[in-house]
């Protein structure tokens, strides 16, 4: 009722219009059509000088690689949430640690949003924790929860590539962040990363297997 009476509707990409039209079918068959309206990144410059954070992120670094000078760094940002597929990320890192030979010094970092208050939250850190155990990763993937921005930025900043995992997003803006830090992007080939990533330019569109595309892409990318 109340979208039907808005004098305009606005969705943040193509793929949510879809959705609209798919799921508001009486009100898209009246000619209620949203039309589509980007977000986009900050562009707020850091109140934090790049040494700090520069240093902030070695530290992290140091304390959990007992390392400060990492090869190829992998990032993943997300929250800690079932929906965000973060297991994918991990999964394709270990498969790329497996077919190339010349990656023993690369690393996963793995941040985002948590809240210990949040079942799901709590729920997901400790299986990708497990996970890493399991493939023998523990000190090759490091996990950051509760980032802020500066850090967040940093991380941007100094890795080498964006995993970016979440399927049907309706837009996702981490992406769109680290190609302001002019970082290539892996991402799964669905929802809003298909109208945000040129293929083959800043990124790559791949399915959500960890065996097939993502690996070569991972691997392309160098």
């Amino acid at each position: 009722m109340c979208i039907g009476m808005a004098n305009s509707v606005v969705v943040n990409s193509s793929y949510t219009e879809d959705i609209f039209a798919k799921t508001f079918v009486r009100l898209y068959a009246q000619g209620i059509c949203p039309r589509v309206l980007y977000p986009t990144s900050t562009m707020e410059q850091s109140t934090t000088s790049d040494d700090r954070l520069t240093l902030w992120f070695r530290s992290k670094l140091q304390r959990s690689l007992r390392t400060n000078s990492p090869g190829r760094i992998f990032l993943s940002i997300n929250r800690f949430d079932s929906k965000k597929n973060i297991k994918l990320a991990v999964l394709a890192f270990f498969e790329y640690s497996q077919s190339n030979e010349d990656c023993e010094d690369d690393v996963l970092i793995v941040a985002g949003g948590y809240d210990p208050r949040i079942r799901d939250n709590v729920k997901v850190l400790n299986e990708l924790q497990k996970l890493a155990q399991e493939l023998h990763l523990n000190d090759r993937v490091v996990f950051l929860s509760s980032i802020n921005n500066e850090q967040k930025n940093a991380l941007l900043s100094n890795c080498t590539c964006l995993l970016y995992t979440p399927e049907r997003e309706h837009f996702g803006i981490v992406p769109l962040e680290a190609m302001q830090y002019q970082k290539p992007v892996v991402a799964c080939r669905s929802g809003g990363p298909m109208e945000t990533i040129i293929h083959g330019a800043t990124g790559f569109l791949c399915r959500s297997c960890p065996r097939v595309r993502s690996v070569r892409r991972m691997a392309a990318i160098f």
